[in-house]
């Protein structure tokens, strides 16, 4: 390339330099064949158009660091297939993208995204898209554009509603929808054929229509739409010390302090009450279980009782008054519960 290709990227290496930032090489004709950056957890604020001059690259991964935008010469990166700006302070969807006509994968989870411009529908080699947990109220028809899209990753947004569109992803194989404020499915999400996750848990809607519930290849969708059927599912792994299963049930939404009422016997049971082992205590403990919860006592209890409660002592029991073994009491002594 020329002149100016070059001094590019040595603008870019005293950049780096200025920001204490170690770059792969200092070799300016290296730098600029690189094929992978990482500068994840560089507390990088603002990103330098020299990017742009790093022609090989085929990934760069920007996560976990302060960006609110992208230099316009970022599509220049012509090879890019994967660009991951997860958990950064981006507020709008970046300009241009539809240019990188490689790329496969974005990753814009954990930012403050309100909205997606049209073009991404130009981004035609797109197979995962991935904007958990950002701001955005609504998805634009163009999204029916990206017809190699597998994976499309919206929880933890605000959407209100989705485009009939969507029925054009004939090869998505994940739709992940939890935590939006959805009041219904279109039925055009039945010509998902290749559907074999569908995430819908905290939203707003009542019923599903059958022909995207009879979708041939969807898994477990009845779990998914029954937040019941899944608590009490992350309770049977946690008696069954499924830690496997459990971290799923977590994942997918389940609460960590459901009361299944009348279980085996008692008033009710929570996942934590179930736990015998360390690694299923530490697990539910992680995700905030509260372990003071008090039920009353089934009868013939092995359980010592609720100490604090000075009237009725033999009536409460919680997991804390359990008698646990040596490794988990060290546990929860360390935790400061016991």
């Amino acid at each position: 390339m020329g002149l100016f290709d070059k001094g590019g990227v040595k603008r870019f290496i005293r950049w780096a330099e200025k920001n204490n930032i170690k770059l792969p090489t200092d070799d300016s004709s290296k730098l600029k064949e690189l094929k992978k950056l990482n500068l994840k957890f560089k507390e990088i604020k603002e990103l330098p158009d020299e990017i742009g001059s790093l022609e090989g690259l085929v990934e760069l991964d920007l996560s976990y660091n302060e960006l609110t935008c992208l230099p316009k010469d970022i599509t220049l990166l012509t090879n890019l297939e994967v660009l991951n700006i997860e958990r950064n302070k981006l507020n709008c969807f970046p300009k241009g993208l539809s240019k990188l006509k490689k790329l496969r994968v974005i990753d814009f989870e954990n930012n403050f995204i309100t909205s997606i411009d049209q073009e991404i529908g130009a981004i035609e080699n797109l197979e995962v898209l991935d904007l958990f947990f950002n701001n955005l109220t609504s998805l634009p028809a163009e999204i029916g554009n990206l017809k190699m899209l597998k994976e499309l990753k919206l929880s933890g947004n605000n959407i209100t509603h989705l485009p009939a569109e969507i029925g054009k992803l004939t090869n998505l194989v994940k739709l992940n929808l939890q935590s939006n404020k959805l009041n219904e499915l279109p039925i055009e999400v039945a010509k998902l054929i290749n559907l074999e996750e569908l995430d819908i848990w905290a939203n707003n809607i009542k019923s599903v229509h059958d022909d995207i519930k009879n979708l041939p290849k969807l898994k477990n969708f009845e779990l998914i739409v029954n937040v019941e059927k899944l608590n009490k599912k992350l309770i049977e792994a946690s008696q069954a010390d499924d830690v496997v299963v459990a971290k799923e049930m977590l994942v997918k939404g389940a609460d960590v302090n459901y009361k299944w009422k009348d279980y085996a016997g008692t008033e009710f049971t929570t996942a934590l009450f179930e736990a015998k082992s360390l690694n299923m205590i530490r697990l539910l403990l992680s995700h905030e279980a509260d372990a003071s919860i008090k039920r009353h006592k089934r009868a013939q209890s092995s359980i010592k009782v609720w100490e604090s409660d000075s009237k009725n002592t033999d009536e409460y029991e919680s997991f804390l008054t359990k008698r646990h073994s040596p490794d988990v009491e060290k546990y929860l002594k360390y935790l400061k519960l016991l």
